[in-house]
């Protein structure tokens, strides 16, 4: 019992010295910082945890940064001015498999981007969302990930309290997304934005979509800001026939501002590394500086 006190004692003692909270959720870390920061998007893994693909996004262009070992080695534009599509708007989404990467366009539409055998980014497709009958979908794709066996989770624009989601499939030859079938879940945000990018993961106990959310608020210059993030944890239910119907709530993981130098913490994207281990990346300004990072939840 004694050997308890103690042991109690050291914990209160650290928490006052060192301002971690013993039932803080959001135990963050540093990965690395991301150069040339400022509307940041995106984030995955490539082939090996090593390379880290980041998706950016401004006026002057839609761009991924390709870092291996922390190290910026190539930026690919998938869209800039001039380009033969219209801007893309707000692209959350990026995910990879199998030597491609895979970027949602804030339309009815979805960028493949191939990659060399290093990881290098080559070339790019542009595919239309497409239903069974092979009509064109006018929906608004804002985040995707991949689910293994060339099948992907695409989350369209919200609407009417739920999030929705359909299970898709890509022909590369014919350039199109084809919708398998759709599923939702009901809002489980209460009050935080859901404009966000969704990360997979599966383990022992199943399969879960992981949901980023932000709280925006309004400064009194009219101006928004972003203190407070959450990603919100669903299982995927499937019937008989492996079928994905629908999503059942898990877990909330907050993710708020270090400290309150930051004026700006708005988390856009997760995913996971082989390890089960959660990454993610979003828009940050501390101090009055933009300095972007990856960081990792554990």
């Amino acid at each position: 019992m004694e050997k308890l006190r103690v042991i109690l004692a050291a914990m209160v003692t650290a928490q006052i010295l060192f301002g971690f909270s013993l039932t803080a959720d959001a135990a963050q870390e540093v990965h690395f910082s991301i150069e040339k920061s400022g509307n940041t998007q995106g984030i995955t893994f490539g082939k090996s945890e090593k390379i880290i693909y980041v998706l950016k996004s401004s006026d002057s262009g839609t761009v991924i940064q390709l870092f291996v070992d922390k190290i910026l080695k190539q930026e690919y534009f998938v869209w800039k001015p001039g380009y033969e599509i219209a801007q893309p708007q707000h692209p959350n989404g990026i995910t990879y498999y199998d030597s491609y990467l895979y970027v949602v366009a804030g339309e009815n539409r979805i960028f493949l981007v191939k990659l060399n055998e290093d990881g290098t980014m080559n070339s790019r497709i542009t595919c239309k969302m497409i239903d069974n009958n092979r009509n064109t979908l006018n929906k608004v794709a804002v985040g995707i990930a991949s689910v293994g066996n060339g099948s992907f989770i695409v989350r369209t624009r919200t609407s009417g309290g739920k999030y929705n989601f359909g299970l898709y499939k890509f022909n590369k030859t014919e350039k199109v997304a084809r919708e398998d079938h759709t599923f939702y879940t009901s809002d489980k945000a209460d009050s935080y934005d859901d404009g966000q990018d969704i990360g997979y993961k599966k383990d022992s106990s199943g399969e879960y979509v992981f949901f980023v959310t932000s709280k925006k608020i309004e400064q009194s210059d009219g101006t928004m800001t972003c203190y407070s993030n959450r990603v919100i944890k669903y299982k995927l239910n499937k019937n008989a026939s492996g079928k994905y119907v629908g999503l059942t709530y898990s877990k909330t993981i907050n993710l708020d501002r270090p400290s309150s130098s930051y004026e700006l913490f708005e988390m856009q994207s997760v995913d996971f590394a082989s390890s089960g281990r959660m990454y993610f990346a979003g828009n940050e300004r501390e101090n009055g500086k933009s300095t972007d990072k990856v960081r990792y939840y554990y």
